[in-house]
């Protein structure tokens, strides 16, 4: 199955740590896949950073870019987290296209 996945920061948390403002410690993201039938499914995570603030390399908040966030996602996410919610998403989208049927007559009831 040919899916294409976009990762996407939903929302930032972040706190004061001595003299450094906004220093990011949690992310909010998703993880969506669509299929080449334009079916989709959407994984919502949170992930704490493990923050280790570098005078030389801090990045002051308001000059935070979309694609520093999810590197340090990357970075911190080992590649069998991202394969599982690869393979969630895919059974998402697998099981979107299973016919389901319901049923208002249980087999249990009684037919008056």
């Amino acid at each position: 199955m040919d899916i294409n996945y976009r990762d996407k920061v939903r929302s930032l948390e972040t706190t004061n740590v001595g003299e450094f403002e906004n220093v990011v410690t949690t992310i909010h993201f998703q993880r969506r896949g669509i299929d080449t039938n334009l079916s989709t499914s959407v994984f919502i995570g949170v992930h704490k950073l493990d923050v280790d603030i570098d005078s030389g390399s801090f990045i002051q908040y308001d000059n935070l870019q979309e694609s520093d966030i999810l590197d340090w996602l990357y970075e911190q996410k080992v590649p069998e987290f991202w394969t599982r919610v690869n393979n969630r998403i895919e059974n998402d989208i697998i099981n979107s296209y299973v016919t389901k049927t319901e049923k208002f007559e249980l087999p249990w009831q009684v037919q008056e």
